[in-house]
């Protein structure tokens, strides 16, 4: 009888061993996985800044001044000389004051940072919350 209890507080030991063990193996590595996505998305943040910094710029000029804190949409004119009005506060870049635009905007859609939300003729995108995050984060460290 000794010896069928102390097989079975043995199995109890290692079975409880396993169940600690798997359950610190998940958590660490979520927390990893996390810290890697973060790490990925500071890094094509860095990347986009340096490839558009007057784009970039712009953005992190017109989200520091949104006095509502809440404008993510924006879109894309060819000049100055053509006027939007849409029923929601929208950001406005033109083309003729960003060399590459369209291009750049791909990129940014590429990374993740912006969606295509266009449903008329006029370009319209999206700034994602994670972006917008970045972009603080940076302005608010004085980058």
């Amino acid at each position: 009888m000794k010896l069928i209890i102390s097989h079975f507080i043995a199995f109890l030991i290692g079975a409880l061993g396993g169940a600690f063990a798997l359950y610190w193996g998940i958590t660490y590595t979520k927390q990893r996985q996390q810290k890697e996505a973060s790490s990925r998305l500071e890094s094509n943040c860095k990347k986009v800044s340096y490839l558009m910094p007057k784009l970039i710029k712009e953005i992190k000029a017109d989200i520091k001044n949104d006095e509502s804190k809440v404008v993510r949409e924006f879109v894309v004119l060819p000049t100055t000389k053509h006027s939007f009005s849409g029923s929601k506060g929208r950001f406005i870049y033109y083309e003729d004051q960003h060399k590459d635009l369209r291009e750049h905007l791909h990129i940014l859609e590429g990374s993740g940072f912006v969606l295509d939300v266009t449903s008329a003729n006029t370009p319209a995108y999206r700034l994602t919350d994670e972006f917008i995050d970045l972009l603080k984060n940076e302005m608010n460290s004085g980058i």
